[in-house]
């Protein structure tokens, strides 16, 4: 059964606090920021979502990174329009730009 996102092999608690202190344990700071980073770009860049900021901003609050000020103004305006009502040349544009943007995380 899989529950909080673990794998339950257990019924007792104490052992479900043992996975979980064996995971915290070995958990990598640089790793945990690069999948969440990764994880939250990949969603927001799904082509049923939308163009987020807030996904840009927390991401880059995560990592230290900080987003150069005409992107930033780029990402202001194009915040909450669909992927599917961007022509090509935006669409893609963005992408580069967000991929840019996180290159160090997402490549290390």
């Amino acid at each position: 059964m899989k529950a909080f996102g673990l794998e339950l092999r257990r019924a007792d608690v104490s052992s479900l606090y043992l996975d979980v202190d064996r995971i915290v344990q070995s958990a990598n700071a640089n790793e945990v920021q690069k999948m969440g980073v990764a994880h939250a770009l990949s969603r927001m860049l799904e082509p049923d979502r939308w163009f987020c900021t807030c996904t840009i901003s927390d991401c880059a609050k995560l990592c230290g990174i900080i987003i150069p000020f005409e992107r930033k103004k780029l990402y202001d305006v194009m915040h909450c329009i669909h992927w599917s009502k961007m022509d090509i040349h935006a669409r893609e544009t963005l992408v580069a730009f967000v991929l840019d943007d996180f290159r160090t995380i997402l490549t290390q």
